[in-house]
């Protein structure tokens, strides 16, 4: 038997703590380089959105705050969640989503 698409879509994700979705990425993108002074970040996740720090060896922080209704969908199966994620890596993803203009014009 085959499982209708919509009951495995929602078995999948109930595998993840966070599930945040975004139609444009450049602004996220945008957000993220103004603070990336190290390869690495530290993202918290709670209800009202993403916390994003960024330390250069304890002398140096960055910090960047992307509100919940930002996202298109934003999902939080805790009260909060944080996690580690290479900078450099992830905004070489966004530009890869991010990097083409709606309809043609320039943003």
């Amino acid at each position: 038997t085959t499982m209708p698409l919509s009951t495995q879509s929602q078995r999948e994700d109930e595998q993840y703590v966070l599930i945040a979705n975004l139609d444009n990425a450049r602004n996220l993108s945008n957000i993220l380089k103004a603070i990336t002074c190290k390869d690495h970040a530290i993202f918290t996740a709670t209800a009202n959105g993403l916390k994003v720090t960024v330390e250069d060896c304890k002398c140096m922080q960055a910090n960047a705050f992307i509100q919940a209704d930002i996202f298109q969908e934003f999902t939080l199966k805790e009260d909060s969640v944080v996690f580690q994620i290479n900078l450099t890596v992830l905004l070489d993803c966004l530009n890869i989503f991010g990097g083409s203009s709606v309809g043609g014009k320039p943003n």
